[in-house]
């Protein structure tokens, strides 16, 4: 009897033990399928649209919803227009260069031909200087002074020469001559009668370049004072006005001309008078006019 109450009772505890592990492995089931089911609602649209309605309180739907029902009731979803790759422009909107400038007055340029400079801008060649205006057979050519000479057909005899110092010059063929004292007629044919000599008949000419023998001066009280070349026949008067007139406090009554060891005097208000014309002498080579 005692046997049989101890087997029973063995076997009523080995049940309820079997009982228990297997509501243990039930439970564990269920857990795990309830959070199965939680991970794939949270990858499901219909969650995210049910998170974003609990977050903006139901009001506003958001864009895939809108999207869905727009496609229920028949409404054709707006269409984007296709992306450009930005490699490749597109020719409606390239933008078109401007056209080449026409050259209105001169004929128009074919592709790889240079242009050519304008006339305008070539620059002027070198113009030969010019000889003052002198009387060849009246002026005295004198030391420094700048003479031109030429001989016909012979340019390696003609050119460009100062009178040095001594009053000569230096020439081919002829070597020097005095030039110092003589116009420039006398001087071209004694420059003839030289080459006459080696040549047949030779044609020469001189004129006069620059004045530097022949100056007179004006200092004091006048606009421009200095040194000025004695070309043609000057007066006290003209002589004056190259000076640029007298300063505001020029004594104009009392002008004197030194030339040499000679004093001249002059006033120009009786010039202006016309008295004292007889003053108004000419100037000669090396007088200074005093202004005070």
């Amino acid at each position: 009897m005692k046997a049989n109450s101890s087997l029973f009772s063995q076997i009523t505890f080995n049940q309820v033990t079997l009982m228990a592990l297997s509501f243990s492995f039930a439970a564990c089931l269920l857990a795990g399928d309830e959070k199965a089911k939680e991970r794939g609602q949270e990858g499901a649209p219909g969650a995210a649209s049910a998170k974003v309605e609990e977050k903006t309180g139901g009001g506003a739907k958001p864009e895939t919803s809108q999207a869905a029902e727009s496609e229920k009731q028949g409404a054709k979803p707006v269409e984007q227009p296709p992306a450009t790759s930005p490699k490749e422009p597109n020719p409606d909107t390239a933008p078109v260069p401007p056209p080449a400038p026409k050259d209105a007055d001169g004929p128009k340029l074919q592709e790889g031909e240079l242009a050519k400079p304008d006339e305008a801008d070539k620059p002027e060649p070198a113009k030969p200087a010019k000889a003052v205006v002198v009387d060849p057979g009246a002026y005295i050519i004198g030391p420094e002074d700048i003479l031109v000479i030429r001989v016909w057909r012979e340019p390696e005899l003609s050119g460009q020469l100062p009178v040095r110092p001594d009053g000569k010059i230096s020439l081919q063929l002829v070597n020097e001559v005095q030039a110092a004292g003589l116009t420039p007629e006398q001087l071209g044919a004694t420059i003839a009668e030289g080459l006459g000599k080696i040549m047949t008949r030779p044609e020469v000419s001189v004129s006069v370049l620059q004045v530097n023998s022949k100056k007179y001066f004006i200092s004091g009280e006048v606009q421009r004072p200095g040194a000025y070349p004695l070309l043609i026949p000057t007066t006290v008067v003209e002589a004056l006005v190259n000076g640029g007139g007298f300063r505001d406090f020029a004594n104009q009554k009392d002008i004197v001309i030194v030339r040499g060891k000679e004093r001249f005097k002059f006033s120009y208000r009786d010039f202006a008078k016309g008295k004292g014309e007889d003053k108004n002498i000419l100037l000669q080579h090396g007088d200074h006019i005093l202004v005070r």
